[in-house]
């Protein structure tokens, strides 16, 4: 496994979707840490298979592609997590 961290050190606004591939695969967790911040104005695709945990409720900011679907999961401590659903 690869799994990778971001923390926020102040607001982000994308003017862009942001991909998010730095060297993940499937099976992969990439945490992302807002504490207080917030990311506007686009979102960050995640590939199939790949998770998204983070530490407050983000729903609608991730999407993927290739049919798939994004599921949230409030994880009931605090964090969120953010998963590529495939197509059946």
């Amino acid at each position: 496994m690869n799994d990778e961290h971001a923390t926020l050190l102040a607001d982000v606004t994308l003017k862009n979707n942001l991909p998010c591939s730095a060297g993940l695969n499937s099976g992969d967790t990439f945490y992302i840490e807002f504490g207080s911040y917030t990311v506007t104005g686009g979102t960050i695709t995640i590939n199939s298979g790949i998770s998204c945990v983070t530490d407050k409720n983000v729903d609608g900011l991730f999407v993927t592609s290739g049919g798939a679907t994004i599921s949230g999961i409030d994880n009931g401590n605090g964090t969120y997590t953010y998963t590529t659903n495939l197509p059946q």
